[in-house]
């Protein structure tokens, strides 16, 4: 719905306009009188587009202060497990199965979903992608914002890319706005499941959400005094953190992209009845965790149903994974939580300067070469030539020390960061290579960025 106020004597003269999505209610399916299950608690996730655990305290402390209540716990070792949104949001929300499963899930276990996101140019699951044949879930936002956008004005800063308001209004509050209506609505009702996501403000600025720290601390106080949380598991989280910018050319650059901000509250009627949950919970914290432990909602999912019912399958890319509400391996590895060689910040990388290590570069250069020629695409991308490598690290495996000599070894991992000529681009390649055959095994492979010649 769009709502016009304009001048009284000159109708076109429009003085102001805004937009609200409404949610109309479902009424309650019949239930069985026969099944009696446990109680199940809502979920609602509220997420922030690349926002490492490090940023996020640097601009929002208000909120992470507000994030360390009571019954609020933070995912110290939560590591990332893909490059950018989708592959990271879709290990949560279905452990990469063929199709969403999440929403199979949820939908069987009577829970009443809605998925709402803003900046529709780059939705998780329209951006280079098809998006949904069908509505995915009960309450769809998209539909309405893309509406508001073409009916509205936008606007974004000078130093912005992505639109940061519609109409006279921040972008990201249409999403909060949509998901305090679907809460007050049925938190008290009914068993909710909820993804709002927001990457208007984070997307491409470290700063810009410290403009942005009172305006999200007051939807958690408002949540909280609609009686959100005395109901609900509340997840506050992220995908990533700063993947290009400032941020990523700092030393700490490599964590800061790595590991994202993850907060799971649990409401005081769920910690009463599941004690050992949360003593799971608390272990977790200091342990290294991935995007599959985030299983809890499979987890959420059979709290709910009949002793008999069948149990869930476990993410189909991380079968030792599990959901934090049990006790994470102190001692784990990052193949264990499904994490790739090239996103592990378990082991230090040291930079060396040996007269060989440019041949790592080479080798990856050859080895993108030969991936385009061999898809053909060599008549559409330029053969890439190495312009100069930025640096060469090794890892530093546990029977190695990090401040002695290191002795030149045969095969190990490295990162390295260089530039071709093509464009000025930078790319970061985590590679195996092999000093006596000269043999580079690719990891994972990332561009860094493009300056336009």
């Amino acid at each position: 719905m769009i709502l016009a106020c304009h001048e009284a004597a000159n109708t076109s003269n429009v003085l102001q306009k805004d937009a609200y999505a409404l949610v109309q209610y479902k009424p309650l399916p019949t239930a069985d009188p026969k099944e009696t299950t446990p109680r199940k608690p809502s979920v609602i996730m509220f997420g922030i587009d690349s926002m490492s655990r490090i940023n996020f305290r640097r601009t929002m402390p208000k909120v992470y202060k507000f994030l360390t209540r009571r019954g609020w716990y933070e995912m110290q070792g939560y590591n990332k497990v893909g490059d950018n949104t989708f592959p990271n949001l879709m290990a949560i929300l279905s452990g990469y199965l063929p199709d969403s499963a999440k929403e199979k899930y949820l939908k069987g276990a009577g829970y009443l979903t809605a998925y709402a996101e803003d900046e529709c140019d780059i939705n998780t699951f329209n951006y280079v992608k098809p998006g949904f044949v069908e509505q995915p879930v009960d309450y769809y936002y998209r539909p309405f914002l893309k509406a508001f956008q073409g009916e509205m004005d936008t606007w974004k800063c000078a130093s912005c890319t992505l639109k940061y308001c519609i109409g006279r209004r921040v972008q990201s509050s249409y999403v909060y706005d949509y998901a305090k209506e679907f809460a007050k609505r049925y938190v008290d009702e009914r068993p909710i499941w909820g993804l709002f996501w927001s990457s208007s403000f984070s997307h491409d600025s470290y700063s810009m959400p410290s403009k942005m720290e009172n305006f999200t601390l007051q939807y958690l106080l408002d949540f909280k005094q609609d009686g959100v949380f005395k109901q609900s598991i509340v997840i506050f989280f992220s995908d990533h953190g700063a993947r290009y910018g400032t941020l990523s050319s700092y030393s700490s650059g490599f964590l800061e992209e790595r590991l994202p901000m993850m907060f799971i509250y649990l409401p005081p009627w769920f910690r009463a009845k599941y004690p050992e949950y949360v003593k799971a919970l608390e272990l977790n914290r200091n342990r290294l965790t991935s995007n599959y432990d985030l299983q809890i909602m499979k987890h959420i999912v059979e709290l709910g149903q009949l002793p008999s019912s069948p149990k869930l399958p476990k993410a189909s890319d991380c079968p030792q994974c599990q959901s934090l509400f049990y006790p994470v391996k102190e001692i784990r590895t990052c193949a264990e939580a499904g994490i790739s060689e090239h996103y592990c910040t378990c082991q230090p990388y040291k930079r060396i300067s040996a007269d060989w290590s440019d041949r790592i570069a080479h080798g990856v250069i050859g080895r993108i070469n030969d991936y385009l020629w061999g898809r053909n695409f060599s008549s559409l991308c330029a053969n890439l030539t190495l312009s100069y490598v930025h640096k060469t690290e090794i890892k530093i495996e546990t029977n190695m020390s990090f401040h002695d000599e290191l002795a030149t070894v045969d095969v190990a991992f490295y990162r390295t960061k260089f530039k071709v000529q093509q464009n000025s681009a930078d790319f970061l390649a985590t590679v195996l290579y092999n000093n006596a055959t000269d043999h580079v095994d690719v990891n994972l492979l990332n561009r860094q960025s493009i300056t336009t010649m």
